[in-house]
Formats: structure tokens, C-alpha cells, sequence
């Protein structure tokens, strides 16, 4: 089963491009296609929890990819910036990895 990714990010954070680029290479170097569910931390539409996060904070299979520190500093700037391409790569092989696939 593919891991659940998301992004969570408010409007002006000045990182989000970063983040959705760290993405991209992420699942390019696993050979794999890019995909993931964005979330708007302003959208009313957005699930609560959402808003617990830093910006930009990359969810995989609901743990955050730089460690989850930054949980509950809410609509924040995440301090130390966004998620490496690195740092995603490494959480989805490792989800990947327990799951049996061959990524």
C-alpha cells in the first residue's frame, strides 16, 4: 500500500516551493510517481490538526518527516526550514521498506 503524504503549509510561507521541490526529488529518486495531499492551514476545509504544524511541514503515514518537534508550535515558520528532499527520501523508503516493496 502506498504511503499517505502530505503537505501542510499556510499561504505566505515563503518555503512552500521548497518543500513541494523536496517532494518531487524525493519520490524521483525512488522512482516513483509523485504524489501528495496538500493542505492550506487556513482552509476551513482542513482537517483541525493541521493547524498544530509548523510551515512547511511534510506528513508521511501521519509522522512528520524532521521529527515531529515542531508539533503544536501551530502557524508558524518552521524554524530550521522546510524538509529536505533527503530527509522525505529517507522516511518514504523506510515506510516502503517495512511495507516489503522493493523501493
Amino acid at each position: 500500500m502506498r504511503p499517505t503524504v502530505e503537505l501542510i503549509y499556510f499561504s505566505n510561507c515563503p518555503h512552500i516551493e521548497s518543500a513541494r521541490r523536496a517532494l518531487e526529488k524525493a519520490f524521483k529518486a525512488l522512482r516513483i510517481p509523485p504524489e501528495w495531499q496538500e493542505w492550506e492551514q487556513h482552509d476551513p476545509n482542513a482537517p483541525a490538526v493541521v493547524r498544530t504544524y509548523p510551515s512547511p511541514t511534510v506528513l508521511i503515514n501521519g509522522s512528520d518527516v524532521q521529527g515531529g518537534a515542531g508539533r503544536f508550535q501551530g502557524m508558524n515558520c518552521r524554524v530550521g526550514g522546510p524538509p529536505t528532499a533527503d530527509e522525505i527520501r529517507w522516511a518514504l523508503a523506510e515506510i516502503l521498506a517495512s511495507e516489503g516493496s522493493p523501493h
